[in-house]
């Protein structure tokens, strides 16, 4: 039990998700590679079930986006998408949708014959930098990779 409330501090951060004889491996793997799981954050809006029975009765949370925790303060919206169509013949299974936001500012120093009175430097937008475009990129790839 120690090990899933530590699991719980870093990967989930919601109480009162179900649980089963798995969870406790899912959140270590989760632990183990430095994931969270958007959804259980105050950002999720509405129902966190993802499956339904073939019945139609119970539902369940069986479907997470996980992304690396050092991303969650990136995490503005999580819902699951009532309407996306999977094209399947039962509706038991839902996606659920996350939206990232990144910004950042860094000043870059202009050479000395550019610089004019107080304007020693200027703000620039990092988004098209190498590093933000390779994760982009990266993120674009694998999911066309994985045919997701």
């Amino acid at each position: 039990m120690q090990m899933l409330n530590q699991a719980m501090l870093t990967t989930v951060f919601c109480k009162g998700m179900r649980t089963t004889a798995n969870t406790i491996h899912f959140r270590d793997c989760l632990k183990q590679h430095n994931m969270c799981l958007p959804s259980t954050l105050a950002i999720h809006s509405g129902s966190r079930d993802t499956w339904t029975m073939p019945d139609g009765g119970d539902t369940f949370c069986i479907g997470y986006v996980a992304v690396p925790s050092t991303w969650k303060a990136h995490c503005t919206w999580s819902q699951v998408l009532e309407a996306f169509d999977l094209a399947t013949s039962r509706e038991d299974h839902k996606v659920v949708g996350l939206e990232l936001i990144w910004w950042q500012r860094y000043y870059h120093h202009l050479p000395p014959h550019h610089q004019q009175g107080l304007h020693r430097c200027r703000m620039v937008s990092s988004w098209g930098t190498t590093k933000n475009t390779r994760v982009v990129a990266g993120l674009a790839h694998s999911s066309l990779e994985h045919g997701r």
